[in-house]
């Protein structure tokens, strides 16, 4: 009886030794989901912020737990306080992962303008320079025709690469194949195809190439999720 006592009492202590970040682990596990603890951050007020990965697709999220990581939730977008230093803490916490998850998603990105080279639309800038933007569009996007019209414009000190993708149905994929079949190494030419494809009145053939929807779904496990995505590179 005493060693069953001892044996107790030695899991108990040792359940009370877990870590607020290994008990938030434990509690994922426990629900059966798909994620490690990447980081937790104490915040006050009995809070800490905690950075998840999806083992599965690498994406990563904030949520919030107790300070003991019993409880672990997503409040949103809203939370009020009277306490600065808090909301001042929160903000550059938040402000942290945002820039930590763009400089990922931008890398992922990247290497996918170098594995699909035969897709990419190159367009040199005016003068001879290093900085290079890079653009991920949907040629149903009203956003996307904006930023295509803004393409002059961005010429004038970056040189500009554009991978087109089909996000946004059927249109998308149809309007993206026409491009990716069309497109030749002379600028003008491909400038004046993606204007006329790009226009909204503009009615796609029905065709899909089965690289686009590769392309496509490439980008969304990147972490891709909306478009025009911009990346600036020098």
């Amino acid at each position: 009886m005493r060693a069953f006592i001892t044996l107790v009492a030695a899991i108990c202590v040792a359940l009370g030794a877990q870590s607020p970040q290994e008990r938030i682990q434990s509690l994922l596990d426990s629900k059966k989901i798909p994620a490690k603890v990447v980081s937790t951050q104490d915040l006050g007020h009995n809070l800490r912020a905690v950075v998840v990965e999806h083992t599965q697709n690498g994406e990563r999220i904030m949520l919030f737990s107790s300070s003991d990581g019993a409880v672990l939730f997503n409040v949103g977008e809203l939370m009020w306080s009277e306490d600065n230093a808090f909301l001042g803490k929160l903000e550059r916490i938040s402000t942290e992962f945002e820039k930590a998850q763009k400089a990922r998603v931008d890398s992922a990105a990247l290497e996918l303008f170098n594995t699909h080279k035969d897709a990419v639309m190159s367009f040199k800038a005016k003068k001879p320079t290093t900085n290079t933007l890079y653009i991920i569009s949907d040629p149903m996007c009203p956003y996307c025709l904006k930023e295509l019209e803004n393409l002059p414009s961005r010429l004038e000190s970056s040189n500009v690469k554009m991978l087109v993708v089909g996000f946004l149905g059927e249109d998308s994929l149809k309007k993206a194949s026409e491009i990716l079949s069309q497109k030749s190494s002379d600028e003008r030419k491909n400038l004046a195809l993606l204007q006329k494809i790009y226009d909204k009145n503009y009615k796609p053939k029905d065709t899909k190439n089965p690289k686009v929807l590769e392309i496509s779904q490439a980008v969304a496990q990147a972490g891709v999720h909306s478009v025009p995505y911009l990346i600036e590179s020098k």
